[in-house]
Order: C-alpha cells, then sequence, then structure tokens
C-alpha cells in the first residue's frame, strides 16, 4: 500500500535504507495504528518523517509467519528556518495539550499529563499555521523500516 507520496511502487527502495539505530525517533505528528508521520534525528540532522509503504495485507501475515506486520518511513531533511518553527509549534502542543506524541529511546511516551490548558485553543491555533515546504516534499534521503 502507498502512502503520502508520488512514487512508483518500490521505487523508495533505491534510496539508501537505514537502520532505526541510526534514528531518533522525537514525537509523531500524525498516527494511526502507529506513527504516519513525525520528527526524528538522524546523522545529527532533524528530519520529517512518513509512512511511505506499509505491508498489512493479513491474509498472507496469516499464511505466511515470514513476512510479518511493517511500514516504511522516507526521511526529509528539514531546512534551519522550519525546524526552529516546527519546534515551536510542538513546545506549545506539549504545553498545551500533552507529552504523549514523544518518543524515547525510539518507544512512545506514554504521558498522561495532558490539558495544562484548553486544548482546543491550541487546536483552533494552529489550522491557521501554514503547510511548511518540507511537508509538501517528496525529496526523501532515506528510509527505514518499523
Amino acid at each position: 500500500m502507498k502512502v503520502f507520496i508520488d512514487m512508483d511502487y518500490m521505487e523508495y527502495k533505491q534510496l539508501p535504507e537505514v537502520s532505526l539505530a541510526d534514528i531518533e525517533l522525537l514525537w509523531h505528528h500524525d498516527f494511526y495504528d502507529g506513527m504516519l508521520s513525525g520528527y526524528c534525528m538522524y546523522n545529527n540532522k532533524f528530519h520529517y518523517l512518513y509512512m511511505i509503504d506499509e505491508f498489512d495485507d493479513p491474509d498472507i501475515i496469516l499464511r505466511d509467519i515470514d513476512r510479518p506486520w511493517y511500514r516504511c518511513y522516507g526521511l526529509i531533511e528539514v531546512p534551519t528556518e522550519e525546524e526552529i518553527e516546527v519546534k515551536r509549534r510542538h513546545r506549545l502542543f506539549e504545553e498545551q495539550v500533552g507529552l504523549h506524541t514523544n518518543y524515547e529511546k525510539n518507544e512512545r511516551v506514554f504521558n498522561t499529563n495532558k490539558n495544562r490548558n484548553d486544548p482546543a485553543i491550541f487546536f483552533n491555533q494552529a489550522k491557521e499555521w501554514p503547510i511548511l515546504s518540507h511537508e509538501e516534499s517528496k525529496n526523501i534521503v532515506a528510509w527505514f523500516t518499523r
């Protein structure tokens, strides 16, 4: 299943594959049964990541134990000026909504410390924010599986 980008199927596999051990997941931006997009550090640089492929056919998984469920993520380097804005937005999210989207040691933090303020204030404000160029970019520099 292709998600989010306009690549021919498996085209991303021609790019460098990196190990999850080389990535530090910071927080997810979108989530559905697992991370769909978010931010991480890779090669000491701030990157946007998003799901580009998923193997989730339950009929095959049930018949073939050697083909487990997985998701592949593309990495896009975030320009410095956008990194500053993304971190500002996330800081506001943490203050007004909670820390439950954060990761530590590449595992999701289930922190229930939510709602210091009214989260609706944050989400109403966030609707007005422009989309940043890296969020629409297709310039994947590498990919990994999780």
